[in-house]
């Protein structure tokens, strides 16, 4: 159940996103379901490496703030998997790293309050 409604809010964060952050185009609605899955499968299958490349690459960074860095670990790491989907997808774009950066970061928001809401 819960993955559905991840699906669900994912689909309606990036239909939300192309209408507000410069960058971000999906077709349709159909097209929103769609990056979704192959975003759930690509942050399933991949995810992991892309998260512990970050960690790895960064980790000066995060001694250098005391672990604090590592708070922005999964937002980057979307990032990265919003980009991977939008060379997918081909009804779903995301142009620069910038609309890439604050897409995820509204996708990370809305499973917060997502996730609150299910408790």
């Amino acid at each position: 159940m819960m993955l559905l409604v991840q699906l669900v809010v994912v689909a309606v964060v990036l239909m939300l996103a192309s209408q507000s952050i410069p960058g971000v185009y999906v077709r349709d609605w159909m097209a929103a379901f769609v990056a979704s899955i192959v975003f759930a499968l690509l942050a399933v299958f991949i995810g992991w490496v892309i998260k512990l490349g970050i960690t790895l690459l960064t980790l000066p960074l995060t001694i250098v703030t005391l672990g604090l860095f590592l708070l922005l670990i999964s937002w980057i790491a979307n990032a990265v998997l919003l980009k991977m989907t939008a060379g997918l997808v081909e009804s779903f774009a995301v142009r620069d790293w910038r609309a890439a950066l604050t897409l995820s970061f509204l996708y990370s928001a809305a499973l917060f309050v997502v996730e609150l809401v299910m408790r």
